[in-house]
């Protein structure tokens, strides 16, 4: 029998023996450790500290990398300034095209009315009123919630809490 007697008990001796490395032997057992780390920021650029490590492996890397987080930040002002444009634009064009909608319908509704046509007249005139100013008061009241919901999430830092000493 190998290292397990009959009783099923190991032998200290030939545990002894077994634990000492064979140079004859055929299998030779390998442990491999594997240890994986990582790093994240959330801001546009890494701390000081890594951007030193990497001026030190690649001269003139942090200035490229500063240079490139300035220009994508341009690039993002100069995105949103359009974006902005282009919704107040569509703003206005609406409310222009809204205006002269209900501008067409009332005076065809005062036409009817004139021309003797008094129940479509007031349907013509009365609907579009009813619907605009309801748009106006319930836009009004909703814009007011949001400005009453949105009161209590933003507050802005006094300046002890601002990172910066006083002077």
């Amino acid at each position: 029998m190998s290292e397990l007697e009959e009783d099923g008990q190991v032998d200290s001796t030939d545990l002894h023996k077994e634990s000492q490395p064979k140079s004859t032997s055929r299998h030779t057992r390998a442990a491999t450790v594997r240890m994986e780390a990582s790093f994240s920021w959330s801001a546009p650029l890494p701390p000081p500290d890594l951007l030193k490590q990497y001026n030190e492996v690649f001269p003139g890397c942090a200035e490229r990398i500063v240079a490139m987080a300035e220009s994508q930040s341009s690039h993002r002002q100069q995105v949103e300034t359009k974006v902005i444009g282009g919704n107040v634009s569509s703003q206005k064009t609406g409310l222009w095209l809204g205006f002269i909608l209900a501008l067409i319908v009332i005076l065809s509704g005062a036409w009817l009315v004139y021309t003797g046509h008094l129940a479509w007249g007031a349907a013509f005139t009365g609907f579009p009123l009813v619907s605009l100013v309801s748009v106006f008061v319930f836009g009004k009241r909703q814009q007011t919630r949001q400005l009453e919901s949105h009161q209590g999430e933003i507050q802005l830092p006094s300046q002890r809490d601002l990172p910066f000493p006083e002077q």
